[in-house]
């Protein structure tokens, strides 16, 4: 038995439905109909009820809703991308202001990079400004240092002028002596360079400056460049001792103040390393004669920016005194209560001060 509207058509339930609830969707004449059934048995005959609708309409309304939820992500969805580069953008921004300094950095224009950036590049930005300040500081020491050099080598220079143009008699013993002098004098200051030069040596950017290790081969160094001399070197250095700043400060600080001892000394140079809870020292002593009280006097009234062509213990006081003014330290001169000789004492803050 079926409804009036199923007569003129051939559909029967048959296998649709079992003798359980059912429940389907079937496709009959083109139409997507929900089938809800149910077959028993009533007196023993087969009964089967079932009851269908047509879903057409509302397989449109999902249909439609899917795609006004598609539409809305695809809206969210671009919104997001929007406000993600507007953030990164402005995020970003003072990288970009970074990179618009470069150039100007490269020219000269400025002397340092913008520290106002993202927290996590800050700290790159802080340690390139760093190591420009550096880079500055050892071209003022380079440049201090030729300048010594000019000024040593003028005399010398002037003295062989006037022999070119008013050659010596060959009977003028005191000319000729004079003269030689002035070449020895070169020699000395061109020989003094290339020692600094090998003392110097090369650096590794970013490696930790371990002292026990650094000062080794500085004496080994100052070893082969003294070897006509029977040196004894005293080094007291405690273990993983650390120098707070480059390994070319330590090198130019330390190397000035040991050759220094080296040419004074009679045979024994000492160098202590000692470290407080707020500050590192060095200290350099040799057995040679040492300074007067007025040379002492000298050097403290001129501080340490002596001459460096100037013979004696004044010799490179000026670049170790602008190193260890460069850290925030003090440079102590005076005469050696163990040895007798000449006393250097660096005295450097165990906390690396700002570069300005």
């Amino acid at each position: 038995m079926c409804s009036r509207s199923l007569w003129d058509t051939g559909w029967r339930c048959r296998q649709t439905l079992a003798e359980r609830f059912t429940r389907s969707f079937i496709v009959f004449e083109s139409q997507h109909l929900l089938l809800v059934g149910r077959a028993f048995r009533v007196q023993d005959r087969p009964v089967t009820i079932a009851v269908t609708e047509d879903f057409t309409p509302v397989r449109q309304g999902i249909r439609r809703l899917l795609l006004e939820f598609i539409g809305v992500a695809l809206l969210l969805f671009g919104a997001l991308l929007v406000c993600q580069r507007l953030i990164v953008r402005r995020g970003l921004a003072p990288l970009e202001e970074v990179r618009r300094e470069l150039p100007r950095l490269a020219c000269g224009e400025i002397p340092q990079l913008s520290i106002t950036v993202p927290d996590e590049v800050r700290p790159l930005v802080a340690e390139l400004n760093r190591l420009l300040a550096l880079l500055e500081q050892r071209q003022r020491r380079a440049r201090r240092a030729l300048g010594n050099l000019a000024h040593a080598l003028k005399t010398p220079l002037t003295v062989l002028t006037q022999l070119a143009e008013h050659p010596l008699s060959p009977d003028d013993t005191g000319g000729w002596e004079h003269l030689r002098q002035q070449i020895r004098q070169m020699q000395m200051l061109t020989e003094r360079e290339l020692k600094r030069a090998r003392i110097a040596g090369g650096g590794v950017p970013g490696r930790r400056v371990l002292l026990e290790r650094e000062i080794a081969d500085l004496v080994e160094t100052l070893h082969r460049i003294y070897r006509h001399r029977d040196l004894r070197f005293e080094i007291r250095v405690p273990p993983g001792s650390g120098f707070p700043g480059d390994r070319d400060d330590l090198l130019e600080l330390l190397g000035n103040l040991l050759d220094n001892a080296c040419q004074w000394t009679t045979r024994t140079v000492r160098l202590t390393v000692g470290a407080g809870s707020e500050d590192l020292w060095l200290r350099v002593e040799d057995d040679g004669s040492g300074c007067s009280p007025e040379q002492l006097a000298l050097l403290r009234r001129r501080g340490v920016q002596l001459d460096e062509s100037h013979a004696g213990h004044g010799l490179g006081l000026a670049i170790a005194g602008d190193i260890v003014e460069q850290y925030g330290g003090r440079l102590k001169l005076g005469r050696s209560e163990a040895l007798g000789g000449f006393l250097a004492e660096a005295t450097l803050p165990t906390e690396r001060p700002p570069v300005t």
